[in-house]
């Protein structure tokens, strides 16, 4: 069993919700542990990028790009992905170090992405396919760009 897990839940009014079925999931969880004293985080939860999204990006959208370079350099598809989120999901964040102020890389991963973040992530790997190598990626199908809402991002 995991050491930490995360459970859907909703509030509501100031109320917290959560359904019968996910009640049972924690109830299971629980039952495993030893007893002690645990944290319990409640963190909003914002639309995570959905699996069409996920698979247009690991199949079409790299795939073009692996026919262009993946012949000649060996590259695979884990490699290009871990390669686009250090070039366009890093930023860096000022902490505070005792007096000292200094900056943090960090690293978004995909599956952290809001469907909105995911778009503009995928959309900054179509241009940097264009523009370094000369390809272009065609949108996604027009079912999936409507029923997703993705025409106004692309």
């Amino acid at each position: 069993m995991n050491p930490e897990s995360s459970f859907p839940c909703r509030i509501r009014d100031g109320i917290l919700l959560i359904n019968p079925k996910v009640k049972k999931q924690i109830a299971d969880y629980c039952s495993g542990k030893k007893d002690a004293d645990y944290w319990m985080i409640l963190k909003r939860r914002y639309g995570d990028r959905s699996l069409d999204q996920n698979a247009w990006l690991w199949g079409p959208v790299y795939e073009q790009i692996l026919k262009t370079v993946g012949e000649h350099t060996g590259i695979e598809k884990m490699d290009l992905h871990t390669t686009f989120k250090a070039m366009f999901s890093r930023h860096v964040e000022m902490v505070k170090v005792g007096e000292r102020v200094i900056e943090v890389v960090k690293e978004k991963g995909s599956s952290e992405m809001t469907t909105v973040e995911f778009m503009e992530f995928v959309e900054q790997i179509r241009l940097w396919a264009g523009e370094e190598l000369g390809i272009v990626i065609p949108d996604p199908e027009p079912a999936l760009k409507k029923r997703f809402g993705w025409e106004k991002y692309l």
